[in-house]
């Protein structure tokens, strides 16, 4: 689709920005960017050039967690018979509270979505990822990069 990680990251920082009025709002890490396929380099990948504007497409958003260092030290306790944490499974509503993105943050993406014109579908429980459905004129603005059609071998 044309997104990489500096793309999506700028995303994410002006749609919260925007929603709030404050880049000030954003304390969670942007997630790492996409990487784009290179297409050019498989000859099985034809680029169709700019898809229709009125193709409607489903995208899905991944936020970056919060206390990503807690997150990773509670993971490596699970497994670690030496931890306090062994085997001390939480639910996904814990996880959502102690590593999913506050409830503002998603609000600030969800309104920023529906402000470009997306039907939200879902925001997952774990706060850390929303997908929705908008035309292809609706990504490029909102994500400030055009959207193309590809053909695999044929």
């Amino acid at each position: 689709m044309g997104l990489n990680r500096r793309s999506v990251g700028r995303f994410i920082a002006a749609a919260l920005a925007a929603a709030t009025g404050s880049s000030q709002a954003i304390t969670w890490p942007v997630a790492a960017p996409v990487t784009t396929p290179r297409v050019a380099a498989d000859p099985r990948i034809v680029d169709l050039g700019v898809a229709a504007a009125t193709d409607v497409k489903t995208i899905s958003l991944s936020l970056a967690p919060r206390n990503a260092a807690q997150l990773d030290s509670f993971i490596a306790g699970l497994a670690d018979p030496a931890s306090p944490n062994f085997r001390k499974f939480i639910t996904p509503q814990q996880f959502a509270a102690a590593y999913g993105q506050t409830p503002e943050s998603v609000a600030a993406v969800v309104g920023y979505l529906k402000a470009k014109g997306f039907t939200i579908n879902k925001v997952f429980g774990n706060n850390l990822q929303i997908t929705a459905t908008g035309t292809n004129a609706q990504v490029a603005a909102a994500f400030g990069t055009a959207v193309h059609s590809y053909s695999l071998l044929g």
